[in-house]
């Protein structure tokens, strides 16, 4: 009994502490991956003419999760885009439609194309991997015994691209006409190439910048430029840093002079 009795004042001791340290290490890597990202977006603004990049997966962190588990959330000021805003969506503050691209075309089965290279009766015609056989387009040849057609399983890299360019012009016209601003070359190319090389791509336009940007307590805005956070613990909070919910947050504050929980923001 006294052996046990030990035991659990040893556990009742050890455990908070241990979940304390726990929580105390989860701080501080969102505080270095926070920074880490800002860092990524700072360097894209200097890229380009001072604009912030419309998602996080222009930078390579989008989607990236926080150390409970959820996506980081980023609000581009100026051009009403961001990531990870499904906070907002729940707290009313979104139109939950706001999501603005998605992955490209998956790859398309396709008839091969070209001049195929069998022992068929007829040359098909198809780029595919695979023997053009019979039937498999126009073309005469031919062979010992009848081949078989191919259908080649491609990436029809001229539709995607094409379906990719007209995705990344829809949302640069949608960015447009909300803030009167031109998207560049370089941030449309940008754009362009987070769409058709990122599968799981998809962000936020459309975002109305004034009643969803963070607020500190005394609903003064907590940056300038961009919001950049982690929801913390608990996974939800608000606008304004004064409600509890909001209180466990990691932010990015003052344009980047402050990192850290919100409660001691």
């Amino acid at each position: 009994m006294i052996v046990v009795l030990i035991l659990a004042v040893l556990v009742g001791i050890l455990v908070p502490q241990y979940r304390g340290a726990l929580t105390v290490a989860r701080l501080r890597k969102a505080e270095q991956e926070l920074i880490t990202i800002a860092q990524a977006i700072d360097a894209y603004s200097a890229r380009n003419e001072g604009h912030f990049p419309l998602t996080l997966f222009q930078v390579g962190f989008g989607g990236k999760r926080d150390p409970w588990g959820v996506p980081y959330c980023y609000f581009n000021y100026e051009d009403g885009t961001g990531d990870g805003l499904e906070w907002a969506v729940g707290a009313g503050l979104v139109d939950p439609d706001a999501i603005a691209a998605s992955a490209p075309p998956p790859a398309e089965t396709v008839a091969p194309t070209g001049t195929g290279n069998g022992n068929g009766n007829g040359s098909g015609s198809g780029n595919g991997n695979g023997n053009a056989g019979a039937g498999a387009g126009a073309g005469t040849g031919t062979g010992a015994t009848s081949g078989t057609a191919g259908i080649a399983t491609v990436n029809s890299n001229g539709n995607a691209s094409a379906m990719a360019d007209a995705r990344t012009m829809q949302v640069g016209n949608a960015v447009s006409a909300l803030n009167s601003r031109q998207l560049s070359k370089q941030e449309l190319d940008s754009l362009r190439s987070t769409l058709s090389t990122t599968p799981s791509a998809q962000f936020f336009t459309g975002i109305p910048a004034e009643q969803t940007r963070r607020r500190d307590r005394f609903l003064f805005p907590v940056n300038s430029d961009y919001d950049l956070f982690s929801l913390g613990p608990n996974g939800r909070t608000s606008v304004s840093l004064g409600e509890a919910m909001a209180q466990d947050d990691v932010l990015r504050a003052n344009n980047g002079g402050y990192y850290g929980p919100a409660c001691d923001y």
